[in-house]
């Protein structure tokens, strides 16, 4: 499980890091590698078709490299015709990772090699530092950590005098990779430390991710946990800020691993079933596979044996299909195993025996890739003396096979011992050979049952969290319900109450009172109907907004027109509390929302300011231009709000609710109204006050889109 686990950090970690320093694969998406070629079929320009043909074959590097190659054979073609020397050189760099990707390093050195002559005679630093960056990756892959340092240090020299931050913090990288490989952890631990600053100041949130989590590893190995724990998290909070959800999923795992070395299997189990989802709905068949083997391992480890079984068996299935012949061999081991600690010892030896036989496969293949790597490092090294080469060549495979000659020996001895193991215990048993089968059978019976209840209680489990969402949208309806005829029961009743206070005395004592008392009347019935008007028709606008009867109908308006309406339906309490109301707006700005909703939050927004600035007061409509909207303030020079106030004053349930400078009342509701039709119409709305010096109430609306 452990050096399972090595291998996978490093080769994830590997391909995280590669992608993040591509200059062009993470620009590119596929939906736009049709129109990539088109525009290469039209244009003459010959810059323009390199360009096209470069991003088309990073593009392809990944998925078909003959195509890759194709496209970047097409633009070495032009980068010679057009005698461009950079241009060159970066078609062949291009060429040279496109190589590397798909295990040709003698191409690929060779081609590193003739870009970098380019880069020396056009004294180009910037390229010298990544093509020696480059040369250092691939001699990691060919496991010459010698000549891999020596390319990096270079990259490294050359990046600090140009403060080439991208090249210094993949020199960084690629040297930590090499002292973790090493065990020198404290090593790769300082090298990580000063990439994670630099991408830091980068604000490169996928390289502080990766690095992150790399320092993590190093702890994890240290037995430092907590503090791994603490990294692993802090790598998931910047996967977070970037939207990775692959780095999300590789964190996920990591701490599972980390949760079961710590012998806490619960917590191991819930990140590592994190993982195994996301990579399942990604189809990342490897990554599934392993987060499969690791699921089983921690079961295996807490002793759900039919959870164990369960999850192995599904990652031995995906390992064949795949040909995942290391994780295979991992999964056969983990189920011999698991077989052997349910008793079932005729099931543990016969996936003992796979997994020996897996075994084998794997070291005829590494036996096959070593031979072939040592070919092309010995080549490139151009050795002269040819009978040396081959005296070395077989000299080392001698050696490899002296070597597997011993294993096979050693485990042949082990093979031998546990099946006269088996064959005593067998024989110290008196249950007859056909009692052992039915008793087996039973028991797989059981364990496949228990594997369906377990399964029966995640969807059970799954339902329940439903229920549960279902129950607080429920919740919360029901208190906006209560809430909806707790305003209806109370501020709508106080202005009727005003009315008809006011009308029955008007009418039981019509004919004794003064022609000016009987306006005052009238005038005060007119403000308790005004009132009760506006309560009821936000109460119903609010309503529907809740209920989503009301519909967004946006549309392109002149935003000046729409404020000279408001300002005619607030006209006459502006006269009456002898307020100064200026506007500022250009009369040619136009904004793209609905019309009724955003004069509704005017009017509302202009009303709170005349019902809290004193007599002789001044009120402002702003609108101005930003990049990206129209900014709208309503300013007063009122009593303000006091800053414990501020911060609810938007939210009806914290139940804000003031009189004006001469006792006027309010629901609450207005705010929270403006708020709900704002954000409806993709703007934001926020407040600014001081007691005693006034409130500015800002919110926003989009421009109309250019092709309206």
């Amino acid at each position: 499980m452990i050096n399972n686990k090595i291998i996978i950090t490093i080769n994830v970690f590997t391909l995280l890091f590669l992608l993040s320093f591509n200059t062009y694969s993470q620009f590119i998406r596929p939906k736009y590698l049709d129109s990539l070629k088109n525009i290469a079929k039209k244009t003459d320009n010959d810059i323009e078709l390199i360009k096209n043909y470069t991003l088309i074959a990073n593009y392809y590097s990944e998925t078909n490299r003959d195509s890759a190659i194709f496209y970047a054979d097409l633009a070495q073609i032009l980068a010679d015709k057009s005698e461009n020397e950079l241009q060159k050189a970066r078609v062949l760099n291009l060429k040279a990772d496109l190589y590397r990707r798909h295990n040709d390093f003698k191409q690929s050195i060779k081609l590193d090699e003739r870009a970098l002559e380019i880069a020396v005679q056009l004294n180009d630093s910037f390229l010298m530092s990544e093509i020696y960056n480059d040369l250092g990756v691939t001699y990691r892959r060919l496991d010459d950590e010698a000549e891999a340092v020596k390319f990096h240090l270079r990259a490294l020299d050359i990046a600090r005098i140009i403060s080439d931050s991208t090249n210094l913090s993949k020199a960084l990288n690629g040297m930590g990779i090499i002292y973790f490989g090493q065990g020198r952890y404290d090593d790769a631990e300082k090298h990580y430390r000063e990439a994670l600053i630099i991408e830091t100041k980068r604000k490169n949130l996928l390289g502080m991710a990766i690095n992150y989590n790399t320092i993590a590893e190093i702890y994890q190995r240290k037995g430092l946990f907590e503090k791994s724990l603490e990294y692993y998290n802090l790598s998931i909070e910047t996967n977070s800020r970037n939207n990775d959800s692959l780095g999300i999923a590789i964190c996920y795992n990591d701490l599972g691993y980390t949760y079961y070395l710590m012998e806490n299997y619960s917590k191991a189990f819930s990140f590592a079933f994190k993982a195994y989802n996301y990579f399942k709905k990604s189809k990342k068949n490897r990554e599934l596979a392993n987060s499969l083997l690791n699921l089983g391992n921690i079961y295996l480890a807490d002793k759900k044996y039919a959870g164990a079984i369960k999850y192995l068996k599904d990652c031995e299935k995906i390992a064949t299909d795949y040909e995942f012949k290391s994780v295979k061999h991992q999964c056969y081991l983990s189920l011999s195993d698991t077989y052997e600690k349910i008793g079932y010892l005729s099931f543990s030896l016969k996936y003992y025996k796979m997994a020996y036989e897996e075994y084998e496969i794997i070291n005829k293949d590494q036996e096959l890739k070593i031979s072939a790597e040592l070919e092309a490092k010995y080549q490139i090294k151009s050795i002269k003396n040819e009978n040396e080469l081959l005296l070395e060549k077989d000299k080392i495979k001698d050696s490899i096979i002296l070597r597997q000659r011993i294993i096979s020996i050693v485990v042949s001895f082990l093979v031998v011992l546990l099946v006269v193991g088996i064959f005593l215990i067998f024989m110290s048993r008196k249950i007859s050979r056909e009692q052992k089968l039915i008793i087996e059978k039973k028991h797989l019976e059981l364990l496949e049952r228990n594997s369906e209840v377990i399964l029966q209680k995640e969807k059970i489990d799954e339902q329940n969290d439903a229920l549960n969402i279902q129950k607080n949208e429920l919740i919360a309806a029901n208190a906006s319900k209560d809430l909806f005829l707790s305003i209806i029961a109370h501020d709508l009743r106080n202005p009727f109450n005003a009315f008809l206070s006011l009308s029955g005395i008007l009418l039981d004592e019509y004919k004794t009172l003064s022609d000016e008392e009987k306006i005052e009347m009238i005038a005060l019935i007119n403000e308790s109907a005004g009132n009760a008007y506006r309560l009821l028709e936000n109460l119903l606008s609010w309503a529907k907004s809740q209920t989503g009867a009301i519909e967004t109908k946006r549309e392109v308006f002149n935003l000046s027109f729409a404020t000279e309406e408001v300002f005619e339906t607030e006209k006459i309490k502006i006269i009456n509390k002898d307020l100064s109301f200026f506007v500022e707006i250009d009369s040619n700005i136009e904004v793209y929302a609905d019309k009724n909703m955003i004069m509704t939050v005017i009017r509302n927004l202009v009303s709170n300011a005349i019902k809290f600035t004193p007599r002789g007061g001044l009120i402002k409509l702003i609108a101005n231009r930003n990049d990206s909207n129209i900014e709208i303030k309503i300013v007063d020079n009122g009593i303000g709000i006091k800053e414990d106030k501020l911060k609810t004053i938007f939210d009806l349930e914290a139940g804000y609710k003031r009189k004006g400078t001469e006792n006027e009342k309010g629901s609450g509701l207005g705010l929270t109204l403006c708020k709900d039709f704002v954000e409806k119409n993709n703007g934001k709305i926020s407040a600014e006050s001081k007691a005693g010096e006034g409130s500015v109430f800002i919110f926003t609306v989009p421009f109309p889109p250019k092709n309206i």
